[in-house]
């Protein structure tokens, strides 16, 4: 079993963009998030993606006030001609845990974000603790701004400390629900996977060490293959990055072998990565326990 870790094992969600400086304008402006660090992209760690055209390529790292080291990274990037946001396999969303999400839907009317559902704050029908809104940035990032107002039972959120606050669930949208399921119990050495809304609903979670959740969404009849430019990442979010203890294992089909990177957030600290079932880019950070 995976031990747990001191932090959220959620590390960050990355996408990328042909302009840093509007993103991070954004986001500062918009959802109070700071710049956490900023360079270039590695040989190594582009390759370590299977995305070689990456070498070189300014990043920017942003967080939310509070200080969670749990991140959004966008990395210079070119737009891919036919992807539409929401509409394909892989990750689709960051869901970040928020104070007020009425007054935040407010803020952002005439934003650089777009809302799903015309800025609506909506409940969910599973509990009256947690409500929500779902925007999709210039660059086809897709955010669900989640306001918790109580305990959620079954599931031990991490509470907002910030306006806008940390990431705590990564969504993925599955080829096979069933064979999702099974990849990620094994990747976590977890078996907590519960559905919501009902096992008709297609639609389950796993709870993760400290408040952290992975949705695994049923496909829309008109989910497609996601479009990719030689040597780029995936376009919208392109990779979704974990905390683990435990790097060293046989059981997982690594794209190459784990190493250090000098990047933030790794810190020289090794990491690796990993494609699930669906095609999403996964990759796991080392963190050790001290």
């Amino acid at each position: 079993m995976l031990p747990m870790a001191a932090i959220c094992p959620i590390a960050m969600m990355t996408f990328t963009s042909p302009d840093l400086d509007a993103v991070q304008d954004r986001y500062e402006q918009h959802l109070h998030y700071e710049l956490r660090a900023e360079g270039v992209i590695s040989e190594d760690l582009a390759n370590s993606w299977q995305a070689s055209k990456l070498t070189g390529r300014r990043y920017i790292l942003l967080g939310p006030a509070s200080g969670e080291k749990i991140y959004l990274r966008a990395i210079e990037g070119p737009k891919t001609p036919g992807f539409e946001p929401l509409k394909s396999f892989g990750w689709t969303t960051a869901e970040i845990v928020v104070k007020d999400a009425f007054t935040l839907a407010s803020s952002l009317n005439g934003s650089p974000f777009v809302e799903e559902t015309a800025l609506r704050v909506l409940p969910l029908d599973f509990t009256d603790d947690m409500i929500n809104f779902r925007v999709i940035g210039p660059d086809g990032e897709a955010l669900f701004l989640t306001q918790l107002d109580d305990v959620v039972p079954n599931f031990p959120f991490a509470q907002a400390k910030s306006f806008v606050d940390h990431i705590f669930m990564t969504l993925v949208t599955n080829k096979d629900p069933r064979e999702s399921q099974l990849f990620y119990e094994n990747l976590f050495h977890l078996t907590s996977v519960s559905p919501i809304g009902g096992l008709e609903s297609g639609l389950h979670v796993m709870n993760l060490p400290n408040g952290c959740v992975l949705e695994l969404d049923s496909p829309a009849l008109e989910t497609t293959e996601r479009p990719q430019l030689d040597g780029e990442l995936p376009p919208g979010m392109a990779i979704s990055t974990y905390y683990m203890n435990a790097l060293d294992r046989d059981d997982l089909p690594y794209l190459s072998e784990p190493k250090a990177f000098d990047e933030a957030p790794y810190g020289k600290r090794r990491a690796v990565s990993l494609k699930g079932p669906s095609g999403e880019l996964i990759e796991l950070l080392e963190f050790k326990m001290k």
